[in-house]
């Protein structure tokens, strides 16, 4: 198995602290008393906002154990682009229902960092466009280091075909 290049490596444990960190902010933020909570999902409504944020707090946080665990950076890329991607579709869906108030993201966060809700929606899009381009970067340049690699390794291995046909 080849490994991922340097900088793959620490994008993609990078992001997965990340994902560790917010993760266990949500889920910690579900245990504060917030009225925000047990409202109707603005774009799921029939669930409520505790739920969105008790699954999207368990996914970030299961993205994050399996990268830092088990080191597994080009699959954990993987990971983090599709979650990304199912974030930022949930902000395209908002924005599409004309939604304005505050996002169920960051619920842990506001209570370390005052944030206004227009400021927790820029750093929630601004973390998940970050990671999903992060990510995508990090699988490209895996993808070119892999081509690099394989294209150095073909002279020396012709070589020794040719001396085998001799």
């Amino acid at each position: 198995m080849r490994q991922p290049a340097l900088i793959v490596k620490l994008t993609i444990a990078l992001f997965g602290w990340i994902l560790l960190f917010l993760g266990q902010l949500k889920l910690l933020g579900l245990l504060e008393p917030n009225s925000y909570l047990g409202l109707k999902n603005a774009l799921f409504p029939f669930v409520t906002n505790a739920w969105v944020v008790l699954v999207a707090g368990a996914v970030e946080l299961g993205i994050g154990f399996f990268i830092i665990v088990t080191r597994r950076y080009i699959t954990g890329a993987w990971l983090i682009l599709w979650l990304t991607t199912g974030l930022n579709l949930y902000t395209i869906g908002l924005g599409l229902i004309a939604y304005h108030g505050p996002c169920p993201c960051l619920v842990g966060l506001t209570h370390f960092i005052p944030l206004t809700p227009r400021q927790q929606n820029d750093l929630a899009d601004f973390l998940a466009m970050l990671m999903f381009v992060g990510s995508l970067f990090a699988l490209c340049v895996d993808r070119i280091m892999a081509r690099i690699r394989a294209r150095t390794a073909e002279p020396s291995q012709n070589r020794g075909q040719a001396a085998a046909r001799r």
